[in-house]
């Protein structure tokens, strides 16, 4: 990255989508050549991933996933993100979130 370069933080989405699907699909909006530094987890329990961008580049979708242990992995990730662990009532969950190519809409 060059001089001018800022970290920001991106919600993502990590949470049960049905009975037996824990995946959650995040399309995300990143200024180009943004870099991914990490995923963690808020105090109160959210997903959000952190990233160094250069503000002044044009912005392009990118997109993450998040899987339950246990989940098979997306077709053809882009790349691995890191591992987050959440506590949600009693039951701690893992997710791994990969990046992954930005689904047609």
């Amino acid at each position: 990255m060059t001089q001018g370069s800022e970290v920001w933080q991106y919600a993502l989405q990590a949470e049960d989508v049905g009975p037996t699907q824990f995946s959650a699909y995040t399309p995300v909006e990143l200024p180009m050549n943004a870099q991914v530094l990490a995923v963690g987890v808020e105090p109160h329990g959210r997903v959000v991933l952190w990233a160094e961008v250069d503000p002044t580049m044009k912005s392009e979708q990118r997109a993450f996933r998040a899987l339950n242990s246990g989940e098979a992995l997306p077709e053809n990730p882009k790349a691995y993100v890191g591992t987050v662990q959440v506590s949600r009532g009693n039951l701690p969950q893992v997710w791994h979130i990969y990046e992954v190519w930005p689904e047609a809409t």
